[in-house]
């Protein structure tokens, strides 16, 4: 019987640019639209940006998740003497994940159109840095395979990582159930072999 090996990465990005061009400017709308008549609210019930607004109504939140319970939140109480993101940033510190990750986490392969930015499976990847991010993102890849990105797409893979067995390199599987996209972290686990790897990826400030 073959032993099941495991092996946990943890993934940074990070990518040290020279220069790189500037930001380009807006485009100037043209003299003829600016010079069209703004439409001003009249006042009137039924007219205005304010029709437009009740039309659209207000969200309706839902919490799957019992973060509410979790963090001992009361959302029809407001008291300005509480901090309540200092209670929930002290509440984060004694876990190993963040409130806004269980609010925004995706498991799984996402549902979506299979042509999202270029994403076989139209997941993107959540975390990125202030300039660094990843375009497109194949979860096939061990490491930080897509288009990696910074201002704009580079158009190729930052960096893959494989692993070799008996002078062989092993052909490594996601299990899709496994993966978790969030704001500060993507993880999933592949195998190959009598290898498991639990892999944990983030992109640095860059």
């Amino acid at each position: 019987m073959k032993s099941n090996k495991l092996v946990s990465l943890i993934l940074s990005g990070a990518l040290l640019l020279s220069s790189f061009s500037s930001l380009p400017a807006f485009a100037e709308e043209d003299a003829e639209t600016n010079s069209k008549p703004q439409t001003e609210a009249t006042g009137e019930p039924g007219s205005g940006p304010q029709a437009a607004l009740d039309a659209v109504g207000e969200p309706e939140f839902s919490d799957p998740l019992g973060l509410l319970e979790a963090y001992d939140l009361d959302p029809e109480i407001y008291n300005p003497e509480e901090n309540i993101l200092k209670d929930i940033f002290d509440k984060d510190a004694e876990e190993n994940s963040y409130y806004m990750d269980r609010v925004l986490q995706r498991p799984g392969v996402a549902d979506g159109s299979a042509y999202t930015n270029g994403n076989e499976d139209g997941n993107t990847f959540m975390t990125r840095g202030r300039a660094l991010y990843m375009y497109t993102s194949d979860p096939a890849v061990i490491g930080f395979g897509g288009k990696t990105a910074y201002h704009q797409s580079l158009g190729k893979d930052m960096y893959k990582i494989t692993f070799r067995q008996g002078g062989e390199t092993l052909e490594m599987e996601e299990d899709t159930d496994e993966r978790l996209n969030t704001p500060s972290h993507w993880s999933s686990v592949y195998t190959g072999g009598d290898l498991s790897a639990k892999v944990s990826k983030s992109l640095s400030i860059n």
